[in-house]
């Protein structure tokens, strides 16, 4: 009888899984292929929007802030504690459609004193934090503008000072003449070109005007610089409108303004870029507010 002889095959380890196919395999890079790049997609999307989005909210909290640096300045307008009477009391010396100068009596007694007891009680002096009766102290004559600067951007410009012009110690009226000069030489009622004027408390402000109503009610938009002495006298003005228009820091590539597209001031100025039109990436916006003079008009 012969031996039977039993042959056993080896089974897979897991039954009924015989691995993929080419091409299985090139459908699955395929399907994971369109997948990643809805993924990477959706990613750039997302932070193109974040990008977005904090341009626009810098832009709001920058032009806030301007706002609020103009209207909290120009509220010390005028600021006379003690009432000093004459040409060199605190007020409005000169104002211009993009620019504003003004004096307040903030500081340069060591104490408390009416002016008289401060010069005769020897108290008088610069490191002061009490009002003198006088304007020629630091931080006492003050100037907003928007200029262009040397590389032709647009430039919010800011100085304060004590208004000795000319360093001989002694307020005169050649000085007011001088800094008005400083800011406005041939009297267009517009800062001058080409020059810094002080320094740039804000950046990316790209234009600035100033509206103002008078005591009588009556408004104005200077065509030419509005100085003391002549009608109307800016000693008369009660309130401004400020208008700022602004822009972002950086262009974003993937926005773009209508070529048209253009701003209007309170005074109905058009703001179009010089006729060209805002066309860069960079977003805008526009913004006014109102600011009654507290101290104008009291004395």
């Amino acid at each position: 009888m012969s031996p039977r002889i039993s042959i056993k095959t080896k089974q897979p380890v897991c039954p009924g899984q015989q691995g993929f196919t080419l091409v299985e395999l090139l459908v699955t890079l395929v399907i994971t292929g369109f997948i990643m790049s809805a993924v990477y997609g959706v990613y750039f999307s997302t932070i193109h929007a974040a990008k977005s989005e904090e341009q626009r909210v810098d832009l709001q909290q920058n032009q806030r802030f301007a706002i609020d640096l103009l209207m909290a300045q120009l509220r010390h307008a005028g600021y006379n504690k003690w009432e000093t009477k004459g040409s060199d009391r605190p007020t409005i010396v000169a104002v211009g459609a993009d620019y504003i100068y003004f004096t307040a009596d903030f500081q340069g007694c060591l104490e408390d004193l009416s002016p008289t007891q401060c010069l005769t009680q020897g108290k008088k002096d610069v490191a002061g934090e009490f009002p003198d009766g006088e304007v020629d102290d630091n931080g006492e004559h003050l100037f907003f503008c928007i200029y262009t600067d040397a590389t032709g951007d647009k430039q919010l410009g800011y100085i304060s000072t004590n208004g000795d012009n000319n360093g001989n110690g002694t307020l005169e009226q050649s000085d007011y003449d001088d800094n008005i000069a400083d800011i406005d030489a041939d009297g267009d009622g517009y800062a001058d070109a080409g020059h810094t004027h002080g320094h740039q408390p804000v950046a990316d402000i790209e234009e600035l005007e100033f509206f103002y109503t008078l005591k009588d009610g009556s408004t104005v938009f200077p065509p030419t610089a509005i100085v003391a002495g002549t009608p109307p006298d800016p000693d008369d003005i009660r309130s401004v409108e400020i208008a700022v228009l602004s822009r972002t820091d950086e262009e974003d590539p993937r926005y773009e303004h209508p070529a048209t597209l253009s701003y209007t001031s309170p005074s109905g100025a058009t703001w179009d870029n010089n006729g060209a039109g805002y066309s860069d990436g960079r977003r805008r916006n526009l913004m006014t507010s109102i600011v009654r003079l507290r101290n104008m008009g009291l004395n």
